[in-house]
C-alpha cells in the first residue's frame, strides 16, 4: 500500500514538472482527461469507461477487467449519463451490445451491481430491457440505450471501469 502511495507521489511530481517545464518553454499546453488517449473510452465518474471489442462470456469480461488493469471491474453504469454515453460508445465503434457489471445471478429476477453491490431501480430496468430471455442472467447494453438479459455463457463486448481510484490531482497533459 506505501509503495503505491509512493508511485501516486512519483507520478503527480513528474506530471507537476512535465507542465512546468512545458510552460517555461511557452509551449501551447492543453489540459485533457485521463482517457483521451484510448480511443473507445470516455470519462466518467473519475474513470475511464472502456469499450472493449473482443467477444468474451461475461464471467471471462469480468476477469478481463480485473486482472489487466489496476482498479479495474466490469463497468457498471449508475446514471443516465453513463448509461447515454456507453450507448454512444457503442455506436461509434460499430458495436451492437457490451455486458455490464449487472446481474441477477445469485437471486433470479433481483439484479445487482457487481462491486458497488446496490440494487437497480427493477422498474427502470424492466421497462428498458427489450429482449428478455428465460435463460439468461447477464445484463448487455444496446446501442438505443436499453438493455438485453443474455445468456452469460454467449460472447459479446464488453466495458471496463478503468481507474476508479484517479486522484483528483493527476491531470494529464499534452502539447498541442
Amino acid at each position: 500500500m506505501l509503495s503505491m502511495v509512493a508511485g501516486e507521489i512519483r507520478t503527480t511530481l513528474f506530471m507537476y514538472l512535465a507542465l512546468r517545464i512545458a510552460l517555461d518553454l511557452k509551449l501551447s499546453v492543453e489540459c485533457v482527461h485521463p482517457c483521451a488517449m484510448i480511443k473507445e473510452s470516455v470519462f466518467v465518474r473519475e474513470r475511464c469507461l472502456v469499450l472493449f471489442r473482443l467477444p468474451l462470456t461475461w464471467e471471462e469480461s469480468k476477469k478481463y477487467c480485473e486482472n489487466n488493469f489496476y482498479g479495474g471491474s466490469i463497468s457498471e453504469l449508475l446514471s443516465e449519463e453513463e448509461r447515454i454515453k456507453a450507448s454512444g460508445l457503442l455506436k461509434t465503434h460499430g458495436s451492437s451490445s457490451a455486458w455490464l457489471g449487472l446481474t441477477d445471478n445469485e437471486t433470479s429476477g433481483h439484479y445487482l451491481w457487481t462491486y458497488s453491490r446496490t440494487t437497480t431501480n427493477e422498474t427502470f430496468l424492466m421497462n428498458n430491457v427489450t429482449l428478455l430471455s428465460h435463460e439468461g442472467h447477464c445484463i448487455q447494453l444496446l446501442t438505443n440505450n436499453t438493455f438485453t438479459v443474455n445468456d452469460c455463457q454467449n460472447q459479446g463486448d464488453f466495458f471496463c471501469d478503468i481507474g476508479k481510484y484517479l486522484s483528483n490531482a493527476i491531470i494529464f497533459f499534452r502539447l498541442k
